[in-house]
């Protein structure tokens, strides 16, 4: 089985979402963070995924977020919108709405809220959304997160949704972890365009045939992230490259993620409202965050 692999590879931030004090969307600096993602060593940007805090913005809210972006100069093809929801028509609206814009790319959580749905519900889930939307741009990947969404994409259903939407489901994000799992879409499906969802696995991605990494951390670990991609593209070693881009990954230990890379952000851009977060998320205590940095000094 293959697909068209075309599309953005590479270097992807699952970008953090700025707020201001009273909780609100800052639009203006969130993009300015995309900007500023795009400026320092990504090739794309994950708009609304799990880092962005996503699953705690209202469908409204997004829609309103996606026709602002619309009206900016960003380069369409190196963005990517997670339109994760249980429901399904705010799914459908989520994507149209990316495509009114011009981003092709949307990200798709399994419906996350019953858990153990039985397979033929997500083939529904996956084949509602495609014929509603009925627009040949879409270009669909699957976000495998069982840890976090409590369901997954079963393997078996990836395929057949592929051999009957090829060209338009293209590929995954994988954060579960799972090599295996990965390795093996990768071998049977041709061309698709699998992303680690951390760097650590980069490196085995690329060799594989992966597409690269969409990545939290990446948010901060770009530039290393981006010098292996370009030392693998030049077939050259990126053993060196990996431990370094590990040692920086490694850093972040076991703290909560999202406010871990909120907080190096706030420090390192200058900017105390990347630590603002809506709950249940609450900012690193100045210890941890005082611990975080001096590690990431010796790595970064």
């Amino acid at each position: 089985m293959a697909i068209d692999p075309s599309g953005v590879t590479g270097i992807y931030a699952a970008s953090v979402t700025v707020f201001n004090d009273d909780l609100s969307i800052d639009e203006a600096a969130t993009i300015e963070h995309f900007e500023w993602l795009l400026d320092n060593g990504c090739d794309g940007v994950l708009v609304f995924g799990t880092t962005g805090e996503a699953n705690s913005i209202s469908l409204f809210e997004k829609l309103d977020f996606l026709e602002k972006l619309g009206q900016t100069d960003l380069p369409r093809e190196r963005l990517m919108i997670g339109t994760g929801s249980p429901a399904l028509p705010d799914v459908i609206a989520l994507t149209e709405s990316a495509l009114s814009i011009g981003v092709h790319e949307t990200l798709l959580l399994p419906p996350y809220y019953f858990k153990n749905p039985p397979e033929d519900g997500l083939d529904d889930f996956v084949r509602l959304l495609i014929d509603a939307v009925d627009d040949e741009r879409l270009k669909l990947l699957l976000y495998h997160f069982p840890q976090m969404a409590g369901v997954g994409w079963p393997d078996e259903l990836v395929k057949i949704l592929v051999e009957d939407y090829n060209g338009v489901l293209v590929g995954m994000k994988d954060s579960s972890g799972d090599w295996d799992h990965m390795a093996g879409l990768m071998m049977e499906i041709l061309g698709f365009r699998m992303f680690t969802g951390t760097e650590v696995l980069l490196s085995k991605t690329l060799d594989l045939g992966g597409a690269g990494t969409i990545s939290a951390t990446v948010n901060l670990t770009a530039p290393k992230a981006q010098e292996l991609f370009r030392a693998w593209q030049r077939e050259e070693e990126t053993a060196p490259l990996q431990a370094q881009l590990n040692a920086q990954h490694a850093a972040f230990g076991e703290l909560p993620l999202i406010p871990a890379v909120k907080a190096v952000l706030a420090e390192r851009r200058g900017k105390p409202q990347y630590r603002v977060m809506r709950p249940p998320f609450r900012p690193l205590d100045g210890e941890d965050e005082k611990n975080l940095l001096d590690s990431l000094d010796k790595v970064l």
